[in-house]
């Protein structure tokens, strides 16, 4: 977690000092570079620090379960375009026209799905779309989010819900291993259940079922 946070903090202070140092010489497109790249890095940054004290709270019990009402698609497309904002990976949404108003916690839901989306595409090559599929089944809202990449061994399985943990076969691949620690704590505040069906170098499926009262 510590190295996860200093590299995006070296990409601020770099692009800062870029800033400050050749203002004067840089180009109107350059300084936008650099504004842009300080930006979603910082909030890249703010993201991961956000997951660390949601972890933290959910440990300690002390998580906090604030359900309203809200649109669900506008709210799952907002979700969409903040992460394309940051990536090239395309991302398909199919969303169940049975589906208007939920009450759930948005900042949980928030959780959720930009840490299972984020996963799928940084485990997944570019050329393939993530798939996010959002039904309802009486009672319940059924998220599935699909991609076609790496895939979790065997062995890796009964572990990867444990916080810091990696997958053996990340390689190079960057990450805190909180992701689904995270959407773990997330879904259990909801009282919903969840389950991940995936194989070596197939990909993974992640299926979310949440209460809903609309």
């Amino acid at each position: 977690a510590s190295h996860e946070l200093r590299t995006p903090l070296s990409t601020i202070l770099l692009s800062s000092e870029s800033l400050q140092i050749n203002y004067d010489h840089l180009t109107e497109t350059q300084k936008q570079f650099n504004i842009q790249r300080i930006n979603l890095t910082a909030r890249q940054m703010s993201r991961q620090i956000n997951d660390l004290l949601l972890l933290n709270r959910s440990e300690f019990q002390e998580l906090e379960f604030q359900p309203e009402i809200f649109n669900l698609k506008d709210f799952c497309q907002k979700i969409i375009v903040e992460i394309q904002s940051t990536t090239d990976h395309p991302i398909e949404l199919e969303f169940s026209p049975k589906l208007t108003q939920v009450f759930l916690d948005k900042k949980l839901l928030r959780s959720i799905l930009i840490n299972l989306l984020d996963n799928a595409i940084k485990y997944s090559p570019v050329a393939i779309p993530v798939q996010l599929r959002i039904t309802r089944e009486e009672q319940n809202i059924i998220w599935q989010i699909q991609d076609s990449g790496i895939g979790i061994s065997p062995d890796d399985k009964p572990h990867i819900y444990n916080p810091f943990y990696r997958g053996s076969n990340v390689g190079e691949i960057g990450g805190t291993g909180l992701g689904l620690a995270i959407v773990k704590a997330c879904i259990q505040r909801h009282k919903g259940k969840w389950e991940i069906e995936s194989k070596l170098g197939q990909g993974t499926v992640v299926t979310v079922k949440l209460p809903i009262f609309e």
